[in-house]
């Protein structure tokens, strides 16, 4: 994440605190920004939000969809503290998942939750296993201390 953007997203957090008590109605957080390694492949945005006053505090829900014949996407994003960042991603049964994030501050970390929401891996770095089963993955992303601003990578054969 460029220097830039690390700005803006301080100076809106600052901002966010200063109007939240003014503001009534929510706004969306910065938009997110996807390397992935086929152009079609996706992640999605929230489709619904939780009517709140700070909204930088909010967890997001968003889909990872890769094109077809990709394997793999990178996605680049930042959490705040006490928030998190959950991806959803379908892959089936038998196949090989490998998921690594990396952060500037090597302060993010992520846990893994299986289709009948058993956590497989907690508080990892990069992870690699044969899927147990078919249906929806969440890669829950989160800081270790303070904001953390991550890469995270992850790749389904």
């Amino acid at each position: 994440m460029s220097t830039a953007v690390s700005f803006r997203l301080i100076l809106g957090f600052l901002l966010l605190n200063v109007v939240q008590i003014a503001e009534s109605t929510p706004t969306r957080a910065q938009p997110l920004t996807v390397k992935i390694s086929k152009e079609d492949s996706t992640v999605s945005e929230p489709t619904t939000f939780k009517s709140t006053l700070i909204i930088a505090q909010q967890s997001r829900t968003r889909r990872i969809r890769f094109a077809r014949g990709a394997s793999s996407a990178l996605v680049e994003d930042a959490v705040v503290r006490g928030t998190r960042d959950i991806y959803r991603l379908g892959a089936k049964a038998g196949q090989k998942m490998t998921v690594s994030i990396t952060s500037v501050e090597n302060n993010a970390v992520f846990d893994i939750i299986s289709p009948k929401q058993k956590l497989l891996k907690q508080e990892a770095t990069s992870w690699t296993t044969q899927l147990p089963a078919t249906g929806d993955y969440s890669i829950v992303v989160g800081g270790t201390r303070g904001n953390a601003t991550y890469k995270l990578r992850v790749e389904i054969k």
